[in-house]
């Protein structure tokens, strides 16, 4: 599916940056219009609330800490936005999610 358009029926909608959004409102990490990323729903609604460490580094990352350093970032392992498996996310600080994907692209 292009970016930016509509995906099918209820499912959601595309990102120009290619992420799935929802609309959820009431849960936990939704904004106040209920919109959330698919990826970080599937994540919380399997691991909760709190502080994990980062999948790749092992730091402690939180939830409530947006846009900033110990920030828990929902990676995509096999880097496609829209596999939105379990078993294709892990949580990520910011740093190690930069660094994977700029090597993952450079190779």
């Amino acid at each position: 599916m292009p970016k930016g358009t509509r995906a099918k029926a209820g499912a959601g909608s595309i990102t120009i940056h290619g992420y799935r959004m929802m609309t959820r409102k009431g849960h936990p990490i939704a904004g106040k219009n209920g919109q959330v990323f698919e990826h970080r729903v599937v994540l919380y609604d399997s691991i909760g609330p709190g502080i994990h460490p980062c999948h790749w580094c092992r730091i402690p990352v939180s939830w409530e800490r947006p846009h900033r350093l110990g920030a828990l970032v929902v990676d995509h392992v096999d880097t496609d936005k829209l596999n939105n498996d379990l078993a294709n996310l892990v949580p990520s600080c910011v740093m190690c999610n930069i660094t994977r994907h700029e090597w993952w692209e450079a190779s």
